[in-house]
């Protein structure tokens, strides 16, 4: 029990504590598997709190650890990309390490949030309701990320001021990478009045075109 309740401390002090200590790459990746995964626990459990399949609690802890690899991987070439045109591609190493470590605290602020998302789903929440709840929820862990990540950015931009710019375009790759992705992997809210399914039939479309039919129709 001691030794689980130190290894915790370590991946929350080395995901968001950054200024106190330092952790391996390993940490951090365990850190976003378990965070990632509790949360997703609770997205799912929605379908069986109002009568569904048990499954997709199951289901969705596998999916949002896998989209948080996933956005991560598929943004990776275009990071370096950008750090050598920015003529910083020798930092690249020492940055990716630090966006993995904001990856590691975004996932372990949602499964701080799992508690209120089992609230809002006992108090009678529609499925749209749950699905709005759980988006506003990753937005606002996403947002709480980011000083995370400022943290660990903190040596590389005091050394040269362009980090802030490259930050400040990683974040808006990654909202698009994580809309389209998030598309992709649905859903991780199980409707209860659905059979239970790791993908949607039209997973592999675009979420942008959806989006458009929405709105502009």
């Amino acid at each position: 029990m001691n030794s689980l309740a130190l290894e915790i401390e370590t991946w929350l002090g080395g995901a968001l504590r950054p200024q106190n200590r330092e952790v391996s790459p390993r940490v951090l990746a365990r850190a976003i598997v378990l965070g990632g995964a509790l949360q997703g626990a609770a997205m799912g459990s929605y379908a069986l709190l109002n009568g569904g399949s048990a499954a997709f609690i199951v289901f969705s802890a596998l999916k949002v650890p896998l989209f948080l690899g996933l956005a991560a991987a598929l943004m990776l070439p275009a990071l370096y990309v950008l750090y050598a045109l920015f003529g910083l591609g020798e930092q690249f190493k020492t940055a990716l390490r630090a966006l993995m470590g904001g990856q590691a605290a975004f996932a372990l602020i949602l499964a701080s949030l799992c508690p209120f998302t089992l609230v809002f789903y006992l108090s009678g929440a529609s499925y749209r309701g749950a699905l709005g709840f759980n988006v506003l929820l990753f937005a606002l862990a996403a947002i709480a990320a980011q000083d995370v990540i400022r943290l660990r950015f903190a040596a590389l931009l005091q050394h040269d001021a362009r980090h802030a710019r490259l930050l400040l375009i990683g974040f808006g790759l990654w909202i698009f990478v994580a809309i389209q992705l998030a598309w992709n992997l649905r859903p991780f809210v199980g409707n209860p009045d659905t059979p239970a399914q790791f993908f949607r039939p039209d997973a592999f479309t675009n979420a942008y075109l959806a989006l458009w039919r929405v709105f502009v129709g």
